[in-house]
């Protein structure tokens, strides 16, 4: 008999509730990164950087370091080498930012050149060693894709 009782005032409850509006469900979009998307990112970065180099040291403007300098920071992390050679051009600039900033401390013309002509020569190491990484390692991002031309008959 209790049994019965807890049935029927299951159905009431349910009867009463019908017409309820339904528990709000909170969908929280997941976004989920893929590797080709991380190295797009990074590569913008990466390739900001050059720029922001050579106007500053060619031209005397650093005003493009900061932006490239931020853009590398966040770069996301792709693998160890990757990252080695994001450090390396962010130091590069930020050391190239020292000597040609507006009131930058420099004894004189010569010792200015000799500090541009090694970060030139560290930046062509650099460059070599981020060429040799796009080549091997980044071919698992799906970042480089050799394109083939086409064979005429």
């Amino acid at each position: 008999v209790m049994a019965l009782g807890l049935i029927a005032v299951s159905f009431v409850q349910v009867a009463r509730h019908f017409r309820d509006p339904s528990p709000v469900s909170v969908i929280v979009p997941i976004q989920i990164k893929t590797p080709a998307e991380d190295f797009v990112v990074y590569a913008k970065a990466m390739n900001d950087a050059p720029g922001a180099f050579y106007a500053a040291v060619q031209d005397g403007d650093s005003r493009q370091i900061a932006s490239a300098v931020h853009h590398l920071n966040n770069a996301p992390y792709l693998d160890q080498k990757a990252h080695e050679l994001r450090e390396t051009i962010r130091n590069l600039l930020l050391e190239t930012a020292a000597i040609t900033a507006p009131g930058a401390a420099t004894n004189n013309a010569e010792d200015l050149k000799q500090k541009k002509s090694e970060l030139i020569q560290r930046y062509a190491v650099w460059a070599k060693d981020y060429n040799e990484w796009l080549k091997t390692g980044a071919k698992k991002y799906g970042g480089l894709i050799k394109v083939e031309p086409e064979k005429t008959q």
